[in-house]
């Protein structure tokens, strides 16, 4: 027979040992979830360029006019017209403040194809005047500038418009 001291059940000398696997487990996605988004969130940040502060820029271009001196030049016409600099790299956004100089001896215009930028080809940039414009770069792409009074010969009466070389006058302005 039982006595009541033998019934009791022994109380325990060890603290009772939990299953700790499973929260170790979910303790472990959730820090591997939550470095792979921080991870993810700087490399998204870091790999985007950040675009560059929209400045003011003062941009020359020089019209003039190349003579040929020699006979190794025979194939070329009378002159060669030519913009300096040649080409212009802005970031969309800039402000453009342009002055182009006339420092041919005929008259010339100015357009840049697709940006609304002209001279009015009715007054033209005259020998030794400069025409100024400011506007916008606001929209990415390369875009083709060239005069726009079309070549008229001299005929004896009037005085002689751009130059035989008007379909090769051009520059390029490249809006990154």
């Amino acid at each position: 027979m039982r006595t009541i001291a033998e019934s009791k059940e022994p109380e325990p000398t060890e603290p009772r040992k939990r299953n700790l696997a499973p929260i170790a487990i979910g303790l472990g996605v959730a820090a591997l979830v939550l470095s792979a988004a921080v991870l993810g969130l700087y490399l998204s940040a870091s790999s985007a360029p950040l675009a560059p502060t929209p400045e003011t820029r003062n941009i020359r271009i020089v019209m003039f006019a190349v003579e040929p001196h020699n006979t190794s030049m025979a194939m070329m016409p009378e002159e060669l017209h030519l913009y300096s600099p040649g080409t212009i790299v802005v970031n969309r956004g800039d402000t453009i403040v342009l002055t182009v100089v006339n420092m041919d001896e005929h008259r010339h215009g100015f357009e840049i194809h697709g940006m609304n930028v002209a001279s009015d080809n009715t007054i033209d940039i005259a020998p030794g005047d400069e025409w100024t414009m400011t506007f916008v770069a606001d929209r990415a792409g390369v875009f083709q500038w060239e005069c726009n009074v079309p070549y008229v010969p001299s005929d004896g009466l009037m005085e002689q418009e751009c130059g035989e070389d008007h379909d090769d006058m051009s520059g390029y302005l490249i809006v990154q």
